[in-house]
């Protein structure tokens, strides 16, 4: 390097404060025919291609720091008229867009101008940044998706691009606020990703799409990739839309998610962390600071995968690699095995669900178990008597969505069911998601056998953080997720089930109120008539009628809204519109309800109604009472809900 005093120094700068080395020790695997790779790829997609009309499919396979394949499957358009070609298709790339990202900051770090562990305060001198902990929010935890901070998925998508706005003018907005400890678990965040791309443009001086197309795109090579919105022409005509439709153009966060590129494109991304640095012959990193992004930085236990700069760990097919998914319009994986020098990128265009959910990963599991077969395990774990499975069962919630807008409200869906069976494995309930079955290979520690989550690690602890045991999952080509158990009082479906009968309260106090006007209407025969209520009993009955038909007009209002929804993105204009009807029908609700305490001892004391009827009005104010703050705990009382 020529210089040992700069080699030091920046040896010590890049140098993690913890983890495992960036290449694990690992026989290299025989070289392969390119031939019969094209026949083993064909074949892995035929079914795929079979089954699905209209889809869209590329793939780089890059092999001992060459390309050893490049191929376009299926069609790019809607109608079928233009195959998908490798080097011209564009796909949406989505969160793999965070690689990109991650490269352009290491760029800054070696030029000096950014610190891994300085404070990003100390670049953004003008941005008010929460805290909580001790530990600051550092560059390298904004790459590991360890910062702590809130990053609400809903406000990441405006309507269209003429909504945008630069990235200093939406951190000034919404600026950094702390929802965990820096350091504490990994908490994936596009907020944070963006914020590191923010961070290049402050030091750089320069717009992060500008920066990345003159200092990353032009020089390796990737002349059909941007994270401009939309992208620039010829890119824009030749997106691939076949089994997808058009690719949204409307991410506030760019540098976390927008960018489009070919399968020729990413090859080079993949040669880039396969070479050193090196692409082309042109050197975009220093080989030590590609070997510091590809080291371990964060891990909930030694022995499982973690989280590297910009990438996530994996032990797939029993080797180490690093990867990163991305699930937008289109689905991509990129992944590496540096001690196989093996590197693969597929994308392709159809929904999340069905059969081919898991397309990506089987695909890479049955090439690593195809060419790479006698590779060493990573992490060495030995099958031993763990704790008892006890110890570990109850309800968790995955430490993944927003604690400060609306999306608070899908913890009551998110509970985590965390059984112990019969042999002392464990059986792991994810919602609207496969139960998984772990066999213990370690005190606190368990592997999913089965499965697309075969070889998944699931490691248990008592962080400090926070009060009870912490459940973390890392390992396949899963993003690593950190789980808390709750406590029966906290747990989403005990607060459902009370929302969920106040709602059956309020449905029982209309359908009184409508049989009461039903039998005022047809009169009754023969029977005495009933003293007319007084001026005060027609109030207190009405004020119980208004918050009920509020309070049913919420969720009726927002599904009908959402169900009529035509759109690709979940946080679309109109799912807002959805969520502030409801979210006004339930303000609304609150004017009415604070009269009914009072009314209620009113009603006790001047003997209103009946006494069933009584009791009836008496339980309706006492789950209006509940009620209240489960809402504002859960973000729906008030409009938290983002852009």
């Amino acid at each position: 390097m020529g210089k040992p005093a700069l080699a030091l120094a920046l040896a010590v700068l890049l140098a993690p404060p913890y983890g495992r080395p960036a290449v694990s020790e690992s026989r290299q695997a025989p070289a392969v025919d390119a031939k019969d790779v094209l026949r083993f790829v064909d074949a892995q997609f035929a079914e795929y291609l079979d089954r699905s009309p209209g889809a869209s499919l590329a793939i780089a396979i890059v092999r001992d720091g060459h390309v050893l394949l490049e191929k376009g499957y299926g069609s790019e358009d809607e109608q079928g008229l233009r195959r998908v070609a490798p080097d011209l298709t564009a796909f949406n790339i989505a969160s793999v867009s965070k690689v990109l990202t991650a490269a352009a900051v290491m760029q800054q770090v070696e030029q000096g101008r950014l610190s891994l562990d300085a404070e990003i305060s100390r670049y953004l001198p003008d941005l008010q940044i929460d805290r909580i902990g001790a530990d600051p929010v550092t560059v390298r935890s904004l790459l590991t998706h360890t910062s702590g901070l809130d990053g609400p998925f809903m406000r990441d998508v405006v309507t269209t691009p003429s909504e945008l706005v630069p990235l200093d003018a939406y951190f000034r907005r919404f600026p950094p606020v702390a929802a965990r400890p820096a350091g504490a678990e990994i908490r994936y965040s596009n907020y944070g990703m963006a914020l590191a791309g923010h961070l290049v443009e402050v030091v750089a001086n320069q717009p992060f799409a500008e920066y990345v197309e003159q200092r990353l795109f032009r020089p390796m090579g990737m002349s059909r990739s941007s994270f401009r919105q939309p992208p620039p022409e010829p890119i824009l005509s030749r997106i691939a839309t076949a089994g997808s439709g058009p690719v949204p153009d409307a991410l506030a966060l760019f540098p976390a998610g927008s960018a489009v590129s070919t399968a020729h494109d990413m090859g080079r991304l993949l040669q880039l962390h396969l070479n050193g640095g090196s692409v082309g012959g042109v050197r975009m990193l220093r080989e030590e600071t590609v070997r510091a992004m590809q080291t371990t930085q964060w891990a909930a236990a030694p022995t499982v995968p973690g989280v590297a700069l910009g990438l996530f760990e994996t032990d797939l097919g029993g080797i180490r690699g690093l990867f990163h998914t991305g699930a937008r319009t289109h689905f991509s994986l990129f992944y590496v095995a540096p001690g196989q020098a093996l590197g693969i990128f597929l994308v392709h265009s159809m929904r999340q669900g069905g059969d081919f959910q898991n397309l990506r990963t089987n695909f890479v599991r049955a090439f690593l178990a195809h060419y790479v077969a006698h590779a060493p395990a990573a992490g060495g774990a030995v099958t031993t008597a763990g704790a008892p499975s006890e110890e570990y069962a109850g309800v968790y919630r995955p430490l993944l969505l927003s604690q400060s807008n609306i999306e608070r409200a899908a913890w009551m869906a998110l509970d985590t069911r965390v059984r112990s069976a019969a042999d002392g494995a464990l059986t792991l309930s994810i919602p609207a998601g496969p139960t998984l079955y772990a066999v213990s290979i370690g005190p606190g520690l368990y592997e999913v056998k089965g499965g697309p989550e075969d070889g998944m690690k699931v490691a248990f602890s008592r962080p400090t953080s926070c009060c009870g045991m912490r459940m973390s999952l890392s390992g396949a080509t899963q993003d690593p997720l950190s789980f808390d158990r709750l406590s029966w009082f906290s747990r989403g479906l005990s607060h459902a089930f009370a929302l969920g009968l106040v709602l059956v309260l309020f449905a029982g106090c209309l359908a009184w109120s409508a049989a009461d006007r039903i039998g005022r209407l047809r009169g009754v025969v023969g029977k005495p008539q009933r003293p007319s209520p007084s001026r005060r009993e027609k109030m207190a009955w009405r004020m119980a009628s208004l918050t009920s038909i509020c309070a049913l007009l919420a969720p009726a209002t927002t599904v009908a809204i959402v169900v009529l929804h035509r759109g690709d993105d979940a946080a679309a204009q109109n799912l807002r519109l959805a969520l502030t009807v409801g979210l006004t029908c339930l303000l609304a609700a609150i004017g009415p309800a604070v009269t009914l305490p009072f009314f209620a001892v009113r009603a006790w004391r001047e003997a209103y109604w009946s006494l069933s009827r009584r009791m009836y009005f008496t339980l309706l104010t006492v789950g209006v009472v509940v009620a209240v703050p489960l809402l504002y705990h859960h973000r729906l009382l008030g409009y938290w809900i983002g852009l």
